[in-house]
């Protein structure tokens, strides 16, 4: 068979890819600036990771800070806050005590000038009631007037009722066209 150049273009061809891979594979065996670079970003991962570590050690232990501030903050506020509520209710029980105290001396008085008024009461009742007796014996005293000796009070039966002698029950009523008047 007689070698044409298509042939020799087709061989020509395969040792060019031949070469082209021997140079490949021998390239990558010499690898010194990508090992290098490999390893340069190795480095800067490695950074990189404990720049972020320590910066999150950082944030926490300042937010821990913050939170510490803050909760001292509210317990200093607390504070005050009951202590402003326990001055407000020992003035307040002073107060209900001031009050408190002031009424009781009020009913005191009130039931003293209570006791004073109905003791005057009492002796003017007691001085009106023995000038009263005094007016009504000084005309049995005075001699035989009527009512020197007390009558005895007797029933006496008139038409079916009872009255009492000397005109003593007078309940009529003045009112013209009562039955009682008729009697």
């Amino acid at each position: 068979m007689p070698v044409t150049t298509f042939d020799w273009i087709l061989l020509a061809l395969l040792v060019l890819l031949l070469l082209l891979t021997l140079w490949l594979a021998l390239r990558r065996a010499d690898t010194g600036p990508l090992t290098a670079i490999r390893a340069d970003l190795q480095q800067l991962d490695r950074n990189l990771r404990d720049e972020v570590a320590r910066s999150a050690g950082g944030t926490r232990s300042e937010l821990a800070q913050t939170l510490t501030t803050f909760q001292q903050t509210l317990l200093t506020q607390q504070g005050d806050v009951a202590r402003t509520q326990n001055e407000q209710i020992d003035s307040f029980r002073t107060q209900l005590a001031a009050t408190q105290q002031h009424q009781a001396d009020t009913l005191g008085r009130s039931g003293e000038q209570q006791a004073l008024a109905l003791q005057r009461f009492s002796q003017t009742l007691t001085e009106q009631l023995r000038a009263l007796a005094q007016s009504n014996d000084a005309p049995r005293q005075a001699g035989g007037l009527f009512g020197a000796r007390p009558l005895p009070v007797r029933v006496v039966s008139r038409r079916g009722h009872q009255r009492r002698r000397h005109g003593e029950d007078r309940s009529r009523s003045a009112l013209p066209g009562d039955p009682s008047v008729a009697r």
